[in-house]
C-alpha cells in the first residue's frame, strides 16, 4: 500500500498553524475564550484529527472521499489524489499550493462531481474544475478568499462559501455543472454522485 506522513492531521503540526491561532480567536468570539469546554471532547479530536477548537472542529471534513464511475477522490491535506476504486493504485496526484504546516487544515476542499468533472475549492482562494479523468485543470477562477468548505455546483453556476463569510456564485459558462445541490451532494449528505 501507499503510506505517507499525515501532516494534517497530526496535533503537533495542527497546534503551531495559522488555523489553530484564528480558532482561538473564533471560539474566544463565541463565548469559548478558556478555550473548547470538555463537552466538545477536543482532546480526542486533537490525537485523531489534530483538530482542537471548537471553530477548527466544525470546519473539518477530513478525506471525505468521492466515487465516481471506477475512481475514487480524496483531498489528502495538500493533494487531490484519484485511485482506482478497490485497489491501492493512484492514478493521479494533484498537488494544491500553500505550506500545509504553516496553514494548518487542508489546503483544498474536499472535491465534487459535476458534468463529469471534479471541483474543489482551496485555501489560497481558488475554485478548479478539473478533469475526472486525468486531473487536468479546465478551468479556474479566483475568489481570492481562503475556502475550507465544499463547493456546491447547479445549472452551470458553482457555489462556494470562504472564512471570511462570505458566498460566492461563479458563473462558469458550463451549463453541464449541475447536481451537486447542498454539501454532500444531497440531503443526507451521501457524497452519493447521482448523474
Amino acid at each position: 500500500g501507499h503510506t505517507r506522513q499525515a501532516a494534517y492531521l497530526d496535533y503537533e503540526v495542527q497546534s503551531a498553524a495559522k488555523f489553530k491561532t484564528a480558532a482561538d480567536g473564533y471560539d474566544a468570539g463565541n463565548g469559548f475564550g478558556g478555550g473548547a469546554p470538555a463537552a466538545a471532547a477536543w482532546d480526542m479530536a486533537a490525537a485523531n484529527i489534530g483538530q482542537s477548537n471548537v471553530a477548527s472542529l466544525q470546519a473539518f471534513q477530513g478525506s471525505r472521499l468521492l466515487a465516481l464511475g471506477d475512481k475514487s477522490y480524496a483531498t489528502m491535506g495538500d493533494e487531490l489524489v484519484c485511485s482506482q476504486t478497490g485497489t491501492d493504485s493512484v492514478s493521479w496526484r494533484h498537488k494544491l499550493s500553500g505550506d500545509l504546516a504553516e496553514e494548518g487544515g487542508f489546503l483544498g476542499t474536499p472535491p465534487i462531481a459535476a458534468g463529469g468533472k471534479l471541483i474543489l475549492g482551496t485555501l489560497s482562494g481558488s475554485v478548479i474544475v478539473m478533469d475526472a479523468e486525468t486531473g487536468d485543470e479546465i478551468q479556474r477562477f479566483e475568489i481570492g478568499e481562503p475556502i475550507r468548505y465544499q463547493p456546491i455546483a447547479m445549472h452551470g453556476r458553482i457555489y462556494v462559501t470562504t472564512t471570511y463569510g462570505r458566498l460566492h456564485s461563479i458563473d462558469t459558462g458550463d451549463a453541464s455543472l449541475t447536481g451537486w445541490s447542498t454539501w454532500g451532494a444531497d440531503a443526507a449528505h451521501s457524497n452519493l454522485v447521482t448523474q
